[in-house]
């Protein structure tokens, strides 16, 4: 078994690596992947990651030295990132449409914060609650789409980045500093970006691959990243040079302790070291699904790692994993405590596919709520739609079933024109959490007329109790059309 180097979080010292240390998978097959981990202790460990759509929002997970428990946070989006420590007397947790949370440990509390956008933030870093740095962008505006917000203690900011780009940059992955006029930021077409404590600039990098992760100590800056095959640069005090060891994997995280001893991990569950200022791939001998990608590392003050991910390319991010490497006798199971804290209070879920059929052959592509697909007819078959949509709510007969009409409609943005409608009362046994979920080919589309190639057609799926018409659930889509040829 491979020993590692003393990882901690004290920046004066750091605890001798031990013989007996080795890896262990805590956590396996969560409901959502984990996408961040950070911590006080080997005792007080929070890890976060994607919204499983099960109505308690997306996974916050803690580990008290005992057992794992899941926190309600309210929120219902995925989370991406939560600050390498504890900021003053609260973690920050960021993800998806601009979501910030504040999580206060000594009163469990979390609190929402109003923010200047919907972009998905990626990272978060401070020294101190009145002065946090939040990054992130639209990863389908790559090149452009980049923002940076800060963060005084009452209000979060965006900061003007045009004196970078005029046109916009990159998406920012991850900020990290040695202080707060020392802040690096990463992110896409390898960006590497400086805060001195009143301007941001770009620096000079050595790779045009996405960075992913930044982290440092004073010795050493980290960057990590790729796609598929791996890239890892670092800075010493100069210069950021490429120091990537042959055959990596792409890297997603990274942390570096005090003395510059660093880990980074990635896909497939590589792992590797920079121990005495050479990096080397390593093999924990856990040898995770060739589905399954570490997403984020963290460090604890006994020299302990954890590692999280899971299912975490493309949508949904599921099968969380975590994994541990030091002496304790870490739990596997989650204990599903969710008895305390807000609900989610999310809209229903939605997990919408597009398929065609052609030659009996059917595809599929997976689509968002309000995001535009290209719609294909296949040659033969005509056009599918499909849909899944979830509720609670809906009252149930005295068998137990709930009388649900469900309803389609798909018109066209342009004229209004109506393309397909049909209403169906049916009836659904719920789900022991009350839950009903409709999966079904709500839309068969069998000729477009061809003057519509190129519009955009609005599906309208809906789900009504036949008892009371107030309870309602709804997936408005809206879809491409590209007819070919």
């Amino acid at each position: 078994m491979v020993q590692l180097i003393a990882l901690t979080g004290c920046p004066t010292n750091t605890t001798p690596p031990d013989p007996e240390a080795e890896w262990k998978l805590a956590l396996s097959q969560l409901p959502g992947g984990l996408l961040s981990v950070s911590g006080n202790s080997a005792t007080d460990v929070y890890a976060v990651g994607a919204d499983p759509d099960d109505d308690l929002g997306p996974l916050v997970v803690h580990y008290d030295g005992q057992r794992w428990t899941r926190l309600r946070s309210g929120a219902c989006e995925d989370l991406w990132w939560i600050t390498d420590r504890q900021v003053g007397d609260s973690f920050f947790l960021v993800g998806e449409n601009g979501l910030v949370l504040r999580y206060r440990p000594a009163t469990g509390e979390f609190e929402r914060q109003t923010t200047p956008g919907t972009e998905t933030l990626f990272g978060v870093w401070g020294v101190q609650p009145t002065n946090l740095f939040a990054v992130g962008g639209d990863i389908d505006e790559l090149d452009t789409s980049g923002v940076i917000w800060q963060f005084d203690g009452s209000t979060w900011t965006a900061v003007d980045v045009t004196a970078i780009n005029p046109a916009g940059i990159p998406v920012v992955y991850k900020v990290w500093g040695r202080s707060e006029d020392e802040i690096y930021a990463v992110g896409a077409r390898g960006i590497i970006l400086r805060y001195d404590g009143a301007t941001w600039t770009q620096l000079e990098s050595p790779t045009t691959r996405t960075l992913f992760t930044v982290h440092g100590s004073n010795d050493v800056v980290v960057g990590v990243g790729g796609a598929q095959s791996g890239v890892i640069i670092e800075s010493t005090g100069g210069s950021f040079v490429d120091v990537t060891p042959p055959d990596t994997l792409q890297m997603n995280g990274a942390f570096v302790v005090p003395d510059g001893e660093s880990i980074t991990v990635g896909r497939e569950g590589a792992v590797a070291f920079r121990r005495a200022g050479q990096w080397a791939n390593e093999n924990t001998g856990l040898n995770l699904d060739v589905i399954l990608d570490y997403h984020a590392a963290w460090a604890d003050s006994e020299g302990g790692i954890w590692a999280v991910g899971g299912n975490i390319v493309g949508e949904p991010r599921t099968d969380g994993v975590l994994a541990y490497f030091g002496t304790r006798d870490v739990a596997t199971e989650l204990v599903d405590d969710t008895t305390d804290g807000d609900n989610a209070n999310c809209p229903p879920m939605l997990a919408a596919e597009l398929g065609f059929t052609d030659d009996e052959t059917l595809a599929y592509t997976r689509i968002e709520d309000g995001g535009v697909m290209p719609l294909f007819t296949g040659g033969q078959g005509g056009s599918h739609i499909f849909a899944t949509l979830r509720a609670t709510g809906f009252p149930t007969e005295a068998d137990g079933t709930a009388q649900i009409r469900i309803r389609q409609r798909v018109t066209l943005e342009s004229d209004g024109r109506v393309l397909n409608e049909f209403s169906q009362i049916v009836p659904f046994q719920p789900a022991p959490d009350g839950s009903v979920e409709v999966r079904s080919r709500f839309v068969f589309l069998d000729a477009f007329p061809r003057d519509i190639d190129g519009e955009t057609i609005l599906v309208d799926f809906t789900l009504t109790s036949a008892v009371d018409e107030t309870v309602t659930a709804q997936i408005l889509q809206t879809l491409l059309v590209d007819l070919g040829g």
